[in-house]
This record gives C-alpha cells, sequence and structure tokens, in this order.
C-alpha cells in the first residue's frame, strides 16, 4: 500500500466522520421536537 492510498482512506474517515456528526446532531433536534410536541400534546 503506497502513502497516497493511506491518505485517501484517512480523508474518507474523515468525510465519515463529519457525516456521521451531522447526522447525530439532526437526530438530536428531531428527538427534542418530538419531545416539544409531546408536551405540548399533553
Amino acid at each position: 500500500m503506497d502513502i497516497s492510498e493511506e491518505v485517501e482512506d484517512e480523508e474518507k474517515e474523515l468525510e465519515h466522520s463529519s457525516l456521521q456528526e451531522k447526522l447525530d446532531r439532526k437526530l438530536q433536534e428531531l428527538d427534542k421536537r418530538l419531545e416539544q410536541k409531546e408536551v405540548n400534546a399533553a
């Protein structure tokens, strides 16, 4: 495995982790909205 391949792999991992973070934040936002709706409906 040459160095350029290793760098590409690391870049892909970084992209993936940043995507995961974005997804996590969106899920947390949705959870909060759902909780608020439940509180308002109760």
